[in-house]
């Protein structure tokens, strides 16, 4: 795994050394970024799922504000490593992904990416609370990472702008409709 572009382009991160964790792979990182690529610096992200961090220090090394959640002690070890390996300090939430997006009301981000387990329903879920909190800007994206074909709700007034597949793994770009009162 490695920074596809910005300050830290070519840093190589640590990985996790046990199985069951499944990193965004660096070419769905990269097709990811190319998308959204002239809107990130300055940019608040939220990294729900963080994992190893990189696509935290992806947001990052391109100018984004970011914070980063996860509840496994070992991947916000691996997160601060490949933090301290770029020199930066992380923005770390420790907690239940419903638990940290209830304690972030009122807070409003640019990107909110969700790269939940693949066999759970975390992600959907996440998608509803998200929608309940009002946690997106105006224009926010959700980045929604998950199993092709892997069927899910969203909640009234959000809808998919876009959708990429990669192998297995199918990307949502998910945005909420404006209401004006």
């Amino acid at each position: 795994m490695r920074i596809i572009a910005g300050k830290h382009k070519g840093l190589i991160l640590k990985d996790f050394e046990y199985l069951g964790i499944r990193p965004t792979l660096d070419r769905v990182r990269e097709s990811i970024f190319n998308i959204i690529q002239f809107d990130i610096n300055g940019a608040e992200v939220l990294d729900l799922f963080g994992g190893t961090g990189a696509v935290s220090l992806e947001f990052l090394s391109r100018g984004a504000t970011v914070t980063t959640g996860d509840i496994s002690d070992d991947a916000l070890n691996l997160i601060k490593q490949n933090y301290k390996k770029a020199k930066e300090t992380p923005n770390l939430i420790k907690g239940d992904y419903k638990e940290t997006l209830k304690k972030l009301y009122g807070k409003k981000y640019d990107y909110i990416y969700l790269d939940p387990p693949f066999a759970t329903d975390f992600g959907s879920i996440a998608i509803k609370f998200i929608s309940k909190y009002q946690l997106l800007n105006e224009d926010g994206i959700i980045i929604y990472e998950h199993v092709k074909d892997k069927p899910f709700e969203l909640p009234e007034g959000m809808y998919i702008v876009d959708t990429r597949t990669y192998g297995i793994t199918q990307v949502e770009f998910i945005k909420e409709r404006v209401c004006i009162r």
